[in-house]
């Protein structure tokens, strides 16, 4: 039986369409400057809009959203030749984007999720791309052979991101950068050029610290001058306010002090949420369990990925189904209990029957 479901997919068209080639011609903001770091404006990782909506009861049928169910977050570190104990091999990378797609998850921008503002396509399941220490591997810029422009490296994660994406639109090509200065992606002679091109196409660039500090037992001061610097300096150069930070080494100081927020030389900053190195999926940003300040990651390692993404298949009920919709949060009947009230401020709960019997 054929089902008409009423989910548009209007794809936004990214910055890097003259080297790949062209993308949906209908994006409204096509011809608009990109501000920096205006989530509003421009790409936003290649998340369709959609339509706002309720679902229907038969769309609800077809799609099962699960609003309260769990997210992945992948943790890379190198992205290279081989496969290491913190690398992962391009050949690897490319074939975790297909197993991705496959199992039926698409990418949402980080920010996203810390603000509990999740729209990817109705029936899909949002996964979180992070990346962190900012190596070559996982962006730099080559000079095309033919006219020499600057485009991505087509073997970087960010070349093979925009890559997949061309064949699979509804997969999209969000994901989040933690960087580290002087050098990020070791190209001190590009930093703001690099890092424009990220924010310009829907890429977020995170919080690393700036010299890669491990704070597990860094002084108050200290935290605040490593994660203020950082982001002080990518402001200075593009305008751009980072509002997430991974933790380097994993390493959680003695007290949370400086890490949502803090000022460094007269200018604040924010942090939306802080991530962990490991080591499981993230709790839903409605969900009582969603704690900012401690956001698991899954490590990006063959063993790793096959633990959690095998969970998720076998328990498919633990997985966070999106409803399309950033402005209503839809779970089964009776879980209604186990929403964070301050995190649905302004959202529309929509509950459903998910028993065998429901139509």
């Amino acid at each position: 039986m054929l089902m008409l479901v009423a989910v548009g997919f209007l794809l936004y068209k990214a910055g890097y369409e003259r080297f790949f080639g062209p993308t949906n011609p209908g994006n409204p903001h096509e011809n608009e400057p990109v501000e920096a770091g205006d989530p509003d404006k421009g790409d936003m990782g290649g998340q369709p809009e959609v339509p706002d909506e309720d679902l229907t009861e038969e769309q609800l049928a077809l799609f099962r959203p699960n609003e309260l169910g769990k997210i992945p977050i992948i943790m890379y570190h190198a992205i290279g030749d081989t496969e290491g104990e913190w690398q992962r091999s391009r050949d690897n990378f490319r074939a975790d984007l297909q197993r991705f797609y496959d199992l039926g998850y698409s990418l949402i921008p980080l920010n996203d999720y810390l603000r509990g503002q999740i729209s990817a396509p109705a029936g899909r399941a949002p996964l979180i791309l992070t990346f962190d220490d900012a190596t070559a591997g996982q962006f730099n810029m080559i000079q095309s052979e033919t006219d020499g422009e600057w485009i991505p490296d087509p073997d970087s994660a960010v070349g093979m991101l925009l890559e997949f994406e061309r064949s699979h639109p509804e997969f999209g090509h969000a994901a989040t950068f933690f960087i580290d200065f002087p050098a990020p992606f070791g190209d001190a002679k590009r930093v703001e050029e690099n890092l424009t091109f990220l924010i310009e196409n829907g890429m977020e660039i995170g919080n690393h610290t700036y010299n890669h500090k491990n704070l597990q037992s860094a002084s108050p001061d200290v935290v605040v001058q490593e994660i203020g610097s950082l982001a002080n300096k990518v402001r200075e150069l593009c305008g751009y306010e980072t509002l997430s930070l991974a933790l380097p080494y994993g390493g959680y100081p003695k007290t949370d002090d400086g890490l949502a927020s803090g000022e460094w030389e007269g200018q604040p900053y924010t942090n939306l949420g802080v991530l962990l190195v490991g080591a499981e999926p993230a709790p839903s940003p409605y969900s009582s369990k969603f704690s900012p300040l401690a956001i698991p990651r899954i490590r990006g390692s063959q063993e790793e990925l096959d633990k959690w993404l095998g969970n998720f298949e076998r328990y498919p009920e633990t997985r966070f189904v999106s409803d399309g919709q950033a402005s209503t949060v839809t779970i089964r009947e009776g879980e209604q209990d186990k929403l964070d009230p301050s995190r649905i401020e302004g959202l529309k709960v929509v509950t459903y029957d998910l028993s065998p019997t429901s139509k």
